[in-house]
């Protein structure tokens, strides 16, 4: 099901309890809700275009990965984080957990296009 963000639109490949896969269409300059999952995992590959990754990390550091095609950035439960595309930007955006749970993130910020 594909469905709009204020940051482009995604389209959901897979959905079951174990994981989810996501293609997302990110416009250039626009950025997701600083949030975090508390079970989940949440990893990004870039088809196109560049993605940054802005990880603030429980050890008290902030981590920003650009990802090119090909790149593959991965975090982990309980790490807020937020994406921003350099960009326009075609990217999988992948979830996984023992027990996933589809209301698992803590927004704290919002988005914007």
């Amino acid at each position: 099901m594909k469905a709009g963000k204020v940051w482009g639109h995604t389209l959901a490949i897979i959905q079951n309890p174990a994981m989810e896969l996501h293609r997302i269409d990110v416009i250039g300059g626009a950025s997701c809700s600083q949030h975090l999952h508390a079970h989940k995992w949440n990893g990004f590959h870039v088809e196109r275009g560049q993605l940054e990754i802005i990880i603030w990390r429980l050890s008290g550091t902030v981590d920003r990965v650009l990802l090119n095609p090909g790149d593959t950035c991965i975090v982990p439960p309980g790490e807020l984080h937020q994406f921003r595309a350099v960009s326009d930007t075609i990217a999988f955006e992948f979830y996984w957990a023992a027990a996933l749970n589809p209301d698992d993130i803590e927004r704290r910020t919002i988005g914007h296009g």
